[in-house]
């Protein structure tokens, strides 16, 4: 479990540039930022990286997202992570929650800038109070692990919820660790289970392969209720049933939650969330 936290933190940087990608298609009416996303989904970088090069230069907070993604990427022009965290900044400051995670990101990896765990949190809080679920992960994350903050498995054990809540599939995952190993929370192999086969749903191999692990400690009655309470999440009933204190579920108006868009271009750095453990 342990192993998968630590390859997940070390992919956050690049994970998240589909989603700004993609946000920022979503963003708003703007025809312009839907014709860089659909030049950016068909291959035709060159387009989109002029389209968006504009819409920067313009001060357009979306287009600023894009077009450090676009750096970061290697997609129409050189790689460059300063010029990348250079407009995730301008974006960020605008306050974008997705380029604010993306700023946090490099912050912790020490891309382009020196790491600086204090930086990635400042940034990584302002996304996440936006609801943006890439970045409660990584504040889950660096709580779990005492990064840039003192270690506290009971706030690592809040945002991993708080992300898993909104179907975030890594999220899941290693809140699913954490209630198999006993961080911050009882040991309990149904709640552990649950959120495996949550995960699982979703595409991710890894979250099977802990899932089945985890079975063989179950006796027949706890695989039962994992199954139930794993269906009633599916059909709506959410977490009404499990026996545990749980945060105030706020609901955000957030573009990035909508997250990958299928059929969207695979490229080097665009690995979403829960295609990062398969």
């Amino acid at each position: 479990m342990r192993h998968y936290a630590s390859l997940l933190h070390a992919t956050l940087a690049a994970s998240l540039i589909v989603v700004v990608i993609t946000a920022a298609a979503l963003a708003g009416p703007r025809e312009d930022i839907k014709e860089a996303h659909t030049a950016y989904r068909r291959g035709d970088d060159a387009t989109a990286f002029r389209i968006v090069r504009q819409l920067a230069k313009q001060g357009v907070a979306a287009g600023q997202a894009l077009f450090g993604a676009m750096y970061a990427e290697g997609a129409g022009v050189t790689q460059n992570y300063g010029e990348a965290m250079k407009w995730y900044r301008k974006a960020a400051d605008q306050g974008l929650a997705g380029a604010q995670a993306l700023l946090g990101a490099m912050y912790a990896e020490g891309t382009a800038v020196p790491q600086n765990y204090g930086e990635a949190m400042k940034w990584y809080r302002k996304a996440a109070h936006q609801g943006e679920a890439f970045a409660q992960a990584s504040l889950g994350f660096m709580y779990e692990h005492g990064k840039g903050v003192t270690q506290n498995y009971g706030e690592a054990l809040r945002w991993y919820r708080t992300a898993a809540e909104q179907g975030d599939a890594d999220a899941q995952i290693l809140l699913g660790a954490m209630y198999a190993e006993g961080r911050g929370v009882p040991q309990n192999y149904v709640n552990a289970s649950l959120w495996f086969n949550l995960s699982a749903a979703q595409g991710n191999s890894l979250a099977k392969k802990y899932g089945d692990s985890i079975a063989e400690r179950m006796n027949s009655a706890q695989i039962a209720a994992a199954q139930k309470l794993t269906h009633e999440w599916k059909a709506g009933a959410g977490m009404v049933s499990l026996h545990v204190h749980q945060p105030h579920r706020r609901h955000h108006q957030n573009v990035l939650r909508g997250h990958l868009i299928p059929g969207s271009r695979p490229g080097a750095l665009e690995t979403g969330l829960s295609s990062r453990a398969r």
